[in-house]
């Protein structure tokens, strides 16, 4: 049966305000799906099937739900341990690397605080004076005055990517030595805030 339509004025603004994939059934005929347009006035045009159709909703067929049984899940269990250690021993290998790669720029005093303190002091290429922290890379770096170690303020700036810590240490350690400018600039930077005085 062919489908004729007619253009129709909703009778109020609060009848319909959207609508979501509607389906007109012509009774006894196969469906066709319309997407009527969205209604926002009294004034807006809409469309109203002839007799003989009538106004229904597209219903997927809805399949029981089987759960996985407990061997199932120990299967998926066991495959995503195996993952996860897969991963671990990787990162465990690159992050290896990447340590080798950094100490072999620095120098013997700059190693060894970054091994056994768990950072590095580091003059950038304008005189700044700045400490690389071994934990993660985001936040890490910490500006220091010309003399004594109350920081004045942290600096957050890492390569973009899923690179291990030590990468990311030797990105930034590379770009204060050639362009601290550059990197006050593009850093985000956080003042230290120092407890009033009592």
């Amino acid at each position: 049966m062919p489908a004729t339509w007619y253009p129709y004025t909703m009778p109020s603004a609060s009848t319909i305000r959207y609508s979501t994939s509607p389906l007109w059934t012509a009774l006894g005929t196969a469906a066709s799906i319309w997407y009527p347009c969205t209604v926002t006035s009294t004034s807006a045009s809409w469309y109203a099937p002839p007799a003989g159709w009538q106004w229904g909703w597209n219903q997927l067929p809805q399949y029981p739900h089987q759960p996985p049984s407990r061997a199932e899940l120990d299967r998926m269990l066991a495959g995503e341990r195996q993952r996860e250690t897969a991963r671990r021993q990787a990162l465990a290998r690159v992050t290896g690397r990447a340590e080798t790669l950094l100490l072999s720029l620095l120098d013997d005093d700059p190693a060894r605080s970054y091994t056994e303190d768990g950072w590095f002091e580091v003059r950038g290429s304008a005189g700044g004076r700045y400490r690389i922290g071994r934990g993660g890379q985001a936040g890490n770096i910490e500006e220091l005055p010309p003399a004594g170690g109350d920081r004045i303020a942290s600096y957050c700036i890492h390569p973009s990517g899923r690179f291990c810590d030590a990468d990311a240490h030797i990105a930034q350690y590379l770009r204060l030595v050639t362009d601290e400018p550059g990197f006050r600039q593009v850093a985000n930077r956080t003042p230290h805030r120092r407890p009033a005085a009592a």
